[in-house]
């Protein structure tokens, strides 16, 4: 008996091991798998996240008082010049734009003929935070800007492909809507940080609207992998940041709820300097981060992650581009300048790159006259 009930306990013991080690295994490809559920869930109880679409808008209006120069607010629809073969979903779709439009009083440039210039905003950002810049820049040009699309205040379709082609496709075809509804034929577009990437890819898909291009610390131009360390070793570490990542920080600001202000105050803090001290710029982006539900974010995420870092690296098709190019980054951005470097001998067209003195990745509002100016200097002025 005594042996029998040996070879029982080591048969439970392998069948308990084996059972065991599928179950780690299964745990490391997707650890814990309610933690979505869970992060979702606290959207149900109504004011746990201090935010609605009012309140953004109010956020937006208080950076915008800081313009001068007349400007006009347009939800710009957009579904009825999407592309036929356009991924986008098929309801009614809107475009947060403003226009600024001014004129010297001593300059005989007027709106009509001073050339128009298109901005597009970074990851998780929105016109707002471009306030400091539109009185400069619209001396010299019809000044547009844009919240991409599944941002800031413009329609937050929900985005259910899965590859970073569709979602590429995604603000390419919005943009070449939101310019056929506006009637732009030709302009100068601008792209800052992640909206270079989408400007980019833009212009590549449609160079004859686009007479001159400006990447404002372009981010997305060149492939690199994330941050290698030891934690890449741990297969449950590597597992628990890719069930991170898919939530998308966005996700964990609503998760806080209440908590989610403080945070971002606290994660922003140094953005206080630029804006007179003012809290008005996290305000706004704290908004932006959590109104609406994941959209924008998710599309984006799909571009970009934990094993392979950045997806859809534009330079291998930047010898295609014939648009002159004027690379503009901080001195201190943590994009990093040589890029620029390594990417101005693959477009074939003129290419120049202009660093901002004493500024990091934010030059626009860490140093707006030296950016502006940059700005005016790389359009010549009968373009």
């Amino acid at each position: 008996n005594a042996e029998y009930m040996g070879q029982v306990s080591c048969l439970f013991v392998r069948k308990f091991m084996k059972l065991s080690t599928v179950a780690f295994r299964r745990f490391l490809q997707n650890p814990f798998p309610w933690l979505p559920v869970a992060i979702n869930s606290f959207r149900v109880y109504k004011g746990w996240v201090p935010s609605s679409p009012k309140l953004l808008e109010e956020a937006e209006r208080r950076l915008l008082a800081r313009v001068k120069n007349p400007y006009e607010l347009r939800m710009v629809p957009i579904q009825e010049s999407v592309p036929s073969q356009s991924t986008l979903p098929r309801q009614p779709l809107f475009i947060n734009t403003i226009a600024v439009r001014a004129t010297k009083d001593n300059d005989t440039a007027t709106p009509k003929n001073k050339p128009a210039l298109v901005m597009i905003h970074g990851w998780g950002s929105g016109i707002g935070l471009f306030c400091k810049n539109y009185d400069g820049l619209s001396e010299h040009f019809n000044v547009y800007a844009i919240d991409l699309l599944g941002w800031g205040r413009s329609s937050r379709p929900r985005f259910n492909t899965e590859t970073g082609i569709h979602a590429q496709s995604w603000w390419v075809d919005s943009l070449e809507a939101w310019r056929v509804a506006m009637g732009l034929d030709n302009f100068v577009l601008l792209g800052h940080s992640f909206g270079g990437f989408v400007a980019t890819s833009y212009a590549l898909k449609h160079q004859r609207h686009v007479q001159r291009l400006i990447l404002a610390s372009p981010f997305g131009l060149t492939p690199f992998e994330m941050t290698r360390s030891k934690a890449s070793q741990h297969q449950f570490i590597m597992a628990l940041l890719r069930r991170i990542w898919s939530l998308t920080p966005q996700g964990l600001v609503r998760a806080l709820g209440p908590f989610g202000p403080p945070t971002v105050t606290w994660a922003r803090r140094h953005m206080q300097a630029w804006f007179e001290q003012s809290s008005d710029a996290i305000d706004y982006l704290y908004h932006i981060s959590v109104v609406g539900g994941g959209s924008g974010e998710k599309a984006f995420a799909r571009m970009m992650s934990v094993d392979d870092g950045w997806t859809l690296p534009l330079s291998a098709h930047l010898h295609e581009l014939r648009i002159p190019t004027t690379l503009l980054y901080g001195q201190n951005d943590w994009v990093d300048r040589q890029h620029g470097v390594s990417i101005r001998p693959l477009i074939r067209a003129p290419c120049m790159s202009v660093v901002v003195p004493n500024t990091g990745h934010h030059a626009y509002a860490e140093d707006t006259r030296r950016w502006n100016d940059a700005i005016i200097r790389a359009i010549p002025r009968h373009a």
